[in-house]
């Protein structure tokens, strides 16, 4: 499909994978995929493709430096702002392996729900990211289920499936959020795979 993207996040909607059945000119995961990228469903998908890794603050996201090869990542996407990102613990184990890395584009800035460059969660940073600063015309998302069901492999942190409260409470601001970003780029056609209850029931939106 010209001009778009495929966005895979976390989530245990991921699972459904196997119903995405066209290809995308550009791919993105976000922050922990080792376990998944050993998996040949995702290794027949993505191998040879278009990729890029977001990347937030914690260090253990990282893949190992044989994945970046072996899927041809070309670069990493940091959740930062130039002036963070110059100093960024982050970019240096990146660079050290080799691995190219970008700064968020001063454009999200408008867009993030600090006003400062924040946002709820990296696959929503990823979300407007294809947009304002890569121009995807044609953006789909898998595996972002509003933390409303398990992960598909696990809590970087606790090593778990099960969405913790913490997260769950994101819900509050996470899916006005996204609405609102929708509503504001209706240019753009957007396909969501979530195993959850969100649809803000537009026009440019379709919910699976």
């Amino acid at each position: 499909m010209n001009n778009s993207m495929l966005i895979m996040c976390r989530g245990n909607s991921l699972s459904r994978v196997q119903e995405i059945n066209q290809k995308y000119e550009q791919y993105g995961i976000i922050n922990e995929w080792k376990d998944q990228l050993e998996q040949e469903t995702f290794k027949e998908l993505l191998i040879g493709k278009n990729m890029m890794h977001y990347v937030n603050r914690d260090a253990r996201v990282i893949l190992p430096k044989y994945q970046y090869d072996e899927y041809n990542i070309k670069y990493c996407q940091l959740n930062v702002l130039e002036p963070e990102y110059n100093r960024s613990p982050i970019r240096q184990v990146l660079n050290n392996s080799g691995i190219e890395t970008e700064f968020m584009c001063e454009d999200l800035v408008k867009y993030s729900s600090n006003g400062r460059g924040g946002f709820p969660s990296t696959g929503v940073m990823a979300l407007v990211h294809s947009v304002v600063c890569l121009k995807k015309k044609n953006v789909c998302v898998i595996g972002m289920d509003f933390f409303e069901d398990d992960y598909y492999t696990h809590h970087t942190n606790l090593g778990v499936k099960e969405v913790q409260e913490y997260q769950k409470k994101k819900n509050i601001n996470m899916k006005p959020f996204v609405t609102n970003f929708l509503k504001q780029n209706k240019e753009v056609n957007f396909v969501f795979y979530t195993n959850s209850s969100f649809d803000p029931k537009l026009d440019h939106v379709e919910i699976r």
